[in-house]
């Protein structure tokens, strides 16, 4: 436009000393460079014009930056002072100067980019980095360099000092940089831009922090979970390998850290009633075995110690056979206050346990009733009267194992024939022919005795004798040589061995053919049966697992952890095992005594 002329008037006068210093490169478009205009009374005239627009007070205006002045129309290539127009145009507005001087920085980004890349040493100051617009507290009055020269005043034009203050601060070189943000607490001070360089090596962003929509004070919100998520993982982490630690091996750290290993519970029980058979051959460490079996002591060193304790006193216990009503989770104390109280004797219930032998089931009867255990015996060894088939003469295997309840009208008769078909009934409801339940009936008892308590391997016991028989083999069966020396023996004027209580057989009672229950010496079934089969007994003789087992040995007395075998040699592996377990530790070794 017609005022250019009067704004290079005005740079020429403001920028005397820049005039002196390289002109900046050529820009595509741009057209010749034109030197710097003469200083005139014109000149002079505007000035005096920009001070007194200057220092008037008004708005204060952003200023934003702006690319060199526009080339300069033909006339001005030569020199001399530009002439005033004659007709000047319209003035412009604020507002209008503002849009335009924003059309034309935007259309010359490009341009100041590829210039400010381009320049060095102090030509390129005369192209500033574009920032953010910095707060401005009030306008500054500018004094021309040359300030000492006589000045014309002339009157202030409005369209004219407002375009001189919009080049001005466009011109202007830039300021130093602020120092860093304020705390919180100083928040009112203005804080200074950020400048990033672009990924790209472009020119500076310009990031002020002002402008995050308070992002950034989320973030510094946020920072905590930076050190705290990690910590509670770690800690997270810690606590479960300490409590997986601490279950798998409480004896061993408690012994390392100096901790008393508990072995003991405190009081007189949890609620949950238990009842506990005690079995007329019981001895000390039975009981303790049967107590921590049954959930009632926490372990059998707790019974066994305080039995030890009391018979260093010159007190120790004598336990009646016979069931009582105990609780879990009871001390080693409370267990034995209990068993020595008769009121905790059942005596309207009478409690057959499975795999019991006639001796021990006969002595329940008696010791529950109240009926002379003689009357008893003397009926079990008359199997006819009860109309049952035994070639040993005795009801050994007959009598079911279950829990009855007594009125207190029963009779050692009415009582054995009560439990004799109970067991027929049972036998009935699996098919088993009437010719064929004798010999049902002693496979069903082995089974029961040779098994412990994992599910599934009373089938799986069942069937190596199966196969064994299939294939001419001895049933090598260590519970019926047991049987034969420590029950039936006894009953037949012979002495019990050493052996009897324990899982361990004397090599003469292992070669002793005239044992008819020794199946180690002697070929196919024993004599009759050694025990009182349950249920699971008789349903795994009449349905048992498919496989080709030829050996069992239980290799942990206490779990009943069975070890299944095909070959003599992993057979006798799993017997090593076994005496590897008897010997971890004493209440290992009452297991197997």
């Amino acid at each position: 436009m017609e005022n250019d002329g009067g704004l290079d008037e005005l740079f020429g006068a403001l920028g005397e000393d820049d005039a002196k210093q390289p002109e900046p490169p050529e820009q595509p478009g741009d057209g010749p460079a034109r030197p710097g205009p003469a200083r005139s009374a014109d000149a002079a005239a505007l000035n005096a014009a920009f001070i007194e627009a200057a220092t008037a007070p008004q708005e204060p205006i952003p200023a934003p930056a702006v690319p060199p002045a526009p080339p300069a129309p033909a006339h001005a290539a030569s020199p001399g002072p530009d002439p005033l127009p004659d007709a000047p145009a319209p003035p412009l507005t604020r507002r209008e100067l503002r849009e335009r001087l924003r059309a034309q920085g935007e259309a010359a980004t490009g341009a100041v980019e590829t210039q400010a890349a381009q320049d060095s040493g102090p030509a390129a100051e005369s192209f500033p980095a574009f920032r953010a617009p910095e707060p401005v507290s009030a306008p500054q009055p500018v004094v021309p360099p040359d300030a000492s020269a006589p000045q014309e005043p002339a009157p202030a034009d409005p369209a004219v000092a407002d375009a001189a203050l919009a080049a001005l601060a466009a011109a202007a070189p830039p300021q130093a940089e602020a120092p860093p943000a304020q705390p919180a607490a100083q928040a009112s001070a203005p804080r200074a831009s950020t400048i990033r360089q672009r990924p790209d090596g472009g020119f500076p962003i310009a990031l002020d922090p002002r402008d995050d929509g308070g992002r950034g004070r989320r973030r510094s919100g946020l920072r905590w979970l930076a050190w705290f998520l990690p910590l509670v993982i770690v800690l997270g982490g810690l606590g479960a390998g300490a409590w997986w630690a601490w279950s798998n091996y409480e004896p061993q750290i408690r012994q390392v850290l100096g901790i008393p290993i508990q072995n003991d519970y405190e009081g007189t029980g949890n609620g949950e009633e238990v009842i506990v058979t005690i079995l007329p051959e019981y001895i000390g460490e039975d009981v303790a075995r049967v107590l921590h079996d049954d959930g009632v002591t926490m372990t059998w060193d707790a019974f066994y110690d305080l039995l030890i304790d009391l018979t260093n006193q010159g007190r120790a216990p004598t336990f009646q056979p016979g069931n009582y009503r105990l609780q879990k989770q009871m001390s080693a104390q409370a267990a034995l206050d209990a068993l020595m109280d008769p009121a905790n004797r059942i005596t309207s219930q009478v409690v057959i346990p499975e795999g019991s032998d006639l001796p021990d089931t006969l002595q329940i009867l008696a010791a529950t009733t109240g009926l002379p255990l003689a009357d008893f015996e003397a009926l079990a060894a008359q199997p006819d009267a009860f109309g049952v088939p035994n070639p040993a003469n005795t009801l050994e295997g007959w009598l079911y194992p279950a829990t009855y309840d007594l009125d207190g009208t029963e009779t050692a008769q009415s009582l054995l024939q009560r439990l004799v078909d109970t067991m027929i009934d049972h036998l009935d409801a699996l098919g088993i022919p009437a010719d064929q339940r004798y010999s049902f009936l002693t496979l069903a008892s082995i089974v029961q005795k040779e098994s412990g308590p994992m599910p599934g391997d009373m089938a799986k016991v069942a069937r190596v004798f199966d196969n064994r028989i299939e294939q001419g083999m001895k049933l090598e069966s260590d519970a019926t040589v047991t049987y034969g020396t420590c029950v039936w023996g006894p009953a037949n004027g012979r002495t019990p061995p050493d052996t009897c209580g324990s899982v361990w057989l004397n090599q003469a009672d292992i070669d002793d053919a005239s044992n008819p229950y020794n199946t180690r010496a002697n070929e196919g079934l024993p004599l009759g049966p050694i025990s009182m089969p349950g249920e699971g007994a008789l349903e795994a003789v009449a349905n048992p697992a498919e496989g080709d087992w030829l050996f069992f040995v239980a290799v942990d007395l206490k779990t009943g952890e069975t070890v299944f075998s095909n070959t003599i040699e992993e057979h006798d592996a799993a017997i090593e095992q076994l005496n590897e377990w008897c010997e971890a530790s004493a209440e290992n070794a009452s297991y197997c005594a």
